[in-house]
């Protein structure tokens, strides 16, 4: 029996060197903003679908988190795999696209959002908790592949 299949779009929005940190309370932890991405799916035909783009996805989890439309995203990294869900407890196949969004100076988070913005240090400093170990992958693939090719990350 095949694992449930879960598309994630992910974003590492930045500014001055410092990546935004959202509180989700359904995992009880600090995490990138994102989303599923969306299906859409006729009522009528069983096998007529849309899939959602992943970088329309991935807007959508930034205008949750700033309430602004956007434009700029630059891909990021891909991460697949296995894992148990911290919100169910069961295992599924994940499949994240991460993507990165420079917040332009004078936007900040939605008001009354639990936010924080941490280095990239901050964020993969292991004694730093609650942060997401799904969004601390998702750093650390960013954070070699930018090594890899004689950059910095963020």
């Amino acid at each position: 029996m095949p694992f449930p299949k879960v598309e994630v779009s992910a974003v590492a929005i930045v500014r001055g060197g410092r990546i935004l940190a959202v509180y989700n309370a359904a995992w009880g932890a600090f995490t990138l903003p994102m989303t599923k991405r969306r299906v859409m799916q006729d009522k009528k035909i069983e096998t007529v679908h849309r899939d959602e783009s992943w970088e329309h996805a991935a807007s959508r989890a930034i205008a949750e988190n700033i309430g602004k439309t956007v434009v700029g995203l630059k891909p990021l990294v891909s991460l697949l795999g296995f894992q148990q869900s911290d919100r169910d407890g069961a295992i599924k196949e994940y499949d994240y696209q991460a993507f990165r969004f420079d917040l332009p100076d004078g936007i900040e988070p939605i008001a009354g959002l639990i936010t924080e913005w941490l280095t990239i240090e901050e964020w993969l400093d292991p004694r730093r908790a609650p942060i997401s170990p799904t969004a601390v992958n998702l750093l650390k693939q960013a954070e070699g592949e930018s090594n890899l090719g004689g950059q910095s990350f963020p």
